[in-house]
Parts: C-alpha cells; structure tokens; sequence
C-alpha cells in the first residue's frame, strides 16, 4: 500500500482509535492492513496516517488539559495521572516504531 492511498475514512477511524490509545498495531488489525505498513507510515511526517494518528493523540491531549484544568488539588491529581498515563503511551509508541513491530 502506498503512503497516500487510505481513504478519508480510514484516516478518520485512525485519528478516532489513536485519540482512544490504541497502539499503532492494533489499528493495523482493524484496519486489516498489514502491521509493517502502518508502522513505515508511522514514521513519515509527510504521510496522511501519520497526521491522523498525532492529530487523534493531540485532540485527546487537548481534551483532558481542558477537562482536567488545574483549579485544586483534587483536580490536578487526577490530571497528572492522566497525563503521565499519556506520556506513557507515546513512549510506548515511539519504542515501536523505532523497533518497527
């Protein structure tokens, strides 16, 4: 598969799974594509996949900062925790891609 050949629908359910967490190879199998591609895509800033998949993860970034502002104590907890839980996501996508699998 090319790297511009997905559809507007497919790039769509990848920015809505990606806002979900769920890891790169996941996406693959429900996309029924091939693993390796969606990685190799992964790691082209110029590919439609690669823009859809940060633009999921930074909406839903965007929505927890907004949601979980920091008015108290309470609040900026349950935030941090959200956002650390975040912050391990990405590595653990980063680990991925840099492996390829």
């Amino acid at each position: 598969m090319n790297l511009t050949a997905y559809t507007p629908n497919q790039l769509e359910y990848v920015e809505q799974l990606s806002a979900m967490f769920i890891t790169p190879r996941d996406i693959a199998i429900m996309m029924e594509i091939d693993p390796a591609i969606v990685i190799r895509s992964l790691k082209e800033e110029n590919s439609p996949l690669y823009t859809a998949f940060y633009k999921g993860m930074l909406q839903k970034e965007i929505e927890i900062n907004e949601k979980y502002p920091i008015v108290d104590e309470l609040l900026s907890e349950n935030r941090e925790a959200i956002m650390r839980q975040l912050r391990e996501y990405k590595a653990r996508i980063l680990i991925q891609l840099h492996n390829g699998s």
